[in-house]
């Protein structure tokens, strides 16, 4: 289930859907009352980046202590808009997404949520060097052709220990932005071993 925000203007404007954050969360409220397994996304851009605190503060308060509580929560960049115009628009570079990203992702982890951040719509692994939690190896070989399509390695990449687990950043990223943000690893991350194992991202 979709819950781009943490207070009803602000999904609002992200969804353009106005009045529907109420019943958004009671749906999940509801969904969890019968026991049923629910996996919250977000899509993280200009307008919500900054604020994602609030976002964890929401589900932190209404969705974990409970007897289901929310399973997973997965960040995702953008991947269409309705208007065209407005994808470019709606990218965060990665120096400013990475900190905020990372502190709500940590902070869901100790509250017992599992959290994805990688895949076809996620993000480098580059920026959660200090949350190792996060960190998944993936390969274009994971995806369909048209996921992998789309993504570009910029110059830092080359010297990454992790670009064989690493599909890139998206090419609209690096028109916008180049190689803002993107921090190669020195040495592969020692949980993932030296084979591309995939761990599984699993509550605590």
């Amino acid at each position: 289930m979709s819950l781009h925000a943490g207070d009803a203007e602000l999904s609002d404007t992200l969804t353009r859907a106005p009045r529907t954050f109420a019943p958004t969360l009671r749906g999940i409220d509801a969904a969890l009352d019968a026991g049923m397994t629910v996996h919250l996304n977000a899509v993280v851009e200009q307008r919500n980046h900054d604020r994602l605190d609030e976002h964890v503060d929401l589900i932190a308060a209404r969705f974990v202590d409970r007897p289901t509580p929310v399973r997973t929560v997965q960040y995702s960049q953008p991947s269409q808009y309705r208007e065209a115009a407005m994808r470019p628009l709606g990218l965060v570079p990665m120096s400013a997404v990475g900190p905020p990203l990372a502190r709500a992702a940590k902070r869901l982890l100790d509250a017992g949520v599992a959290v994805v951040v990688s895949g076809s719509c996620g993000f480098p692994p580059c920026l959660f060097a200090e949350v190792p939690e996060l960190i998944q190896a993936v390969a274009a070989a994971d995806f369909e052709g048209m996921d992998a399509a789309s993504r570009r390695y910029a110059a830092p990449c080359d010297d990454c220990a992790l670009r064989g687990g690493c599909i890139g950043v998206r090419r609209e990223y690096l028109d916008a932005f180049g190689s803002d943000g993107l921090r190669p690893f020195a040495a592969r991350p020692l949980h993932l071993g030296p084979d591309e194992s995939r761990p599984v991202l699993r509550r605590r």
